[in-house]
C-alpha cells in the first residue's frame, strides 16, 4: 500500500496532493521453496486528490480547479 502527497512541478495535468494505492496480489501455480514467485494475480485501487491545471486557448492562460478520481484495476504477471 502507498500512502502520500508529492507535487510535482507541472505546467499542465494532475498535480497530486494526497494519494492513496492499495493492492492485493495472489500467487498461484508458484514452488514454495523460492517464496514469492511464479505466476500472479493483482488486485488495485487509488484514490488521488490534487489540482488539475489546463492550458486555456492561445492566451497564456492555465485554468486549476481541485480534482477527485479513483481507478480500479486487475494485473496478471509473473515475477
Amino acid at each position: 500500500m502507498r500512502i502520500g502527497g508529492d507535487s510535482a512541478d507541472q505546467s499542465e495535468g494532475l498535480d497530486p496532493t494526497f494519494a492513496i494505492i492499495p493492492y492485493y496480489r495472489f500467487y498461484f501455480l508458484n514452488r514454495k521453496d523460492y517464496g514469492s514467485s511464479g505466476f500472479f494475480l493483482e488486485f488495485y485501487s487509488a484514490f488521488v486528490t490534487g489540482e488539475n491545471t489546463t492550458y486555456t486557448d492561445g492566451t497564456y492562460r492555465y485554468n486549476t480547479e481541485s480534482t477527485t478520481a479513483m481507478a480500479f484495476g486487475v494485473g496478471l504477471g509473473k515475477k
